[in-house]
């Protein structure tokens, strides 16, 4: 089965995985500063959520059969 394909039966473009993986990831960020801004400790909550807000490290590029092409 082609992962991509896949993935373009419920996406129609390479921006509609991109808004909706923002939108996930930016619900994802609300909820959590939500959650921390209950506890007593509200400038804990705010050093942990610019821990949390940092980029991540890229992740490797794909390699291997299926894997050609961008995106």
């Amino acid at each position: 089965m082609d992962v991509i394909g896949s993935l373009y039966q419920y996406f129609p473009t390479k921006d509609a995985v991109t808004i909706t993986l923002i939108e996930r990831e930016s619900f994802d960020l609300v909820r959590e500063a939500s959650e921390a801004l209950q506890g007593p400790d509200h400038r804990r909550a705010v050093r942990d959520l610019v821990e949390l807000s940092q980029p991540l490290p890229a992740a490797p590029a794909a390699t291997g059969p299926g894997c050609e092409g961008s995106f």
